[in-house]
Parts: C-alpha cells; sequence; structure tokens
C-alpha cells in the first residue's frame, strides 16, 4: 500500500530517534513546531513536497490509521470545526471570565471549566455555548466534558443538550 500527502506549508525539521527505537520527524510551519511518530511497519520518503509512505506488512489498520492522522494533523492549522451546545432550564446560566466558563447549574456552588489552549474561539448566547478549534477529536472531548457537568434530564430537558442529537422524552405521569 502506499499514501501520497502534500506538505506545502511544512518543512522538514529533523528526523529523531527515541532510546527505545521509535522514529519520529518534526516538522516546522509558522512558527509552530509537530513531531509525528512513524511506526516499524511503515517506510517513509520524501520527494519535494510530499510525503511518500509503503506500507511493509498486511494489516492495513495500523496504515490508514497512521496516513488519516497525519494528514489532519497537516489540514488542522487550515480547518476550524464549530460546535453549539444548548443550556436548557430555568436558572441555569454560563459566563466568560478570565479564560474560564463558569457554569450556574442548580448545584449549591459555580462550576468553572478553564478553557484548553486548543479551543481558538468561544461564543457565549444566553444560554448557548459555541466553541470553535482546529481539532475536531479534542474538541468533541471537551464537549462530552462539558455535557456530563449536567446531562439532559430524561423527564423535564433540562441540561446540556447537542442541537441535533434527538432524544425521546419520556413521559410524565398524570394523576
Amino acid at each position: 500500500m502506499q499514501s501520497v500527502i502534500s506538505i506545502k506549508n511544512y518543512k522538514l525539521h529533523k528526523a529523531i530517534i527515541s532510546n527505545d527505537g521509535k522514529l519520529f520527524f518534526s516538522f516546522f510551519s509558522n512558527d509552530k513546531e509537530f513531531f509525528i511518530y512513524v511506526p516499524k511497519e511503515i517506510k517513509v520518503s520524501f520527494k519535494d513536497n510530499e510525503i511518500v509512505c509503503n506500507y511493509l506488512s498486511q494489516d492495513a489498520c495500523v496504515f490508514n490509521t497512521f496516513s488519516q492522522n497525519f494528514s489532519r494533523l497537516v489540514n488542522q492549522t487550515t480547518l476550524f470545526y464549530k460546535k453549539k451546545l444548548i443550556l436548557k432550564g430555568l436558572g441555569f446560566r454560563l459566563s466568560l471570565e478570565n479564560n474560564n466558563i463558569v457554569f450556574k447549574l442548580g448545584f449549591s456552588h459555580l462550576v468553572n471549566l478553564p478553557v484548553p489552549s486548543f479551543i481558538t474561539n468561544v461564543k457565549i448566547k444566553k444560554n448557548v455555548l459555541l466553541l470553535e478549534s482546529s481539532d475536531n477529536a479534542l474538541l468533541g472531548n471537551f464537549i462530552k466534558q462539558i455535557e456530563s457537568l449536567k446531562p439532559c434530564d430524561s423527564y423535564k430537558e433540562k441540561g446540556f443538550c447537542l442541537p441535533n442529537v434527538k432524544k425521546t422524552f419520556k413521559p410524565i405521569k398524570k394523576k
């Protein structure tokens, strides 16, 4: 198997072999340096502004994971992912103070959550939280962390809800 990944905006800085024999490549672009681990089963060669990856083994799982992660890492500086989270319920509030998101969720205390460095933009409109990041996986993990603070209630529809996720709510028993 072979994969060709274009690296026009990046410059190969150096190749590093760790103490345990793992191979890392260092790339440099726009004052940012990042490292990528290359598994033993993958042979990497460089041509002009492209990286050619050849897979030496039969199992394609490692190769597919490597090529997807590497291409995502190369393209992450140009793509931004946005996610929206809605807080439903009377008395629940959101605010942004000193790079911390402050939640008033009906507990006896306020919940402070620091905004991680990979989040590039935070907007709060009433009870709607808009987050923007260049890494979709880390953004999804952070959204799940926020959602776990007060999950959407199945009876009263209170808590954090994702806008595109449909949940079935249980009917309220009548006397």
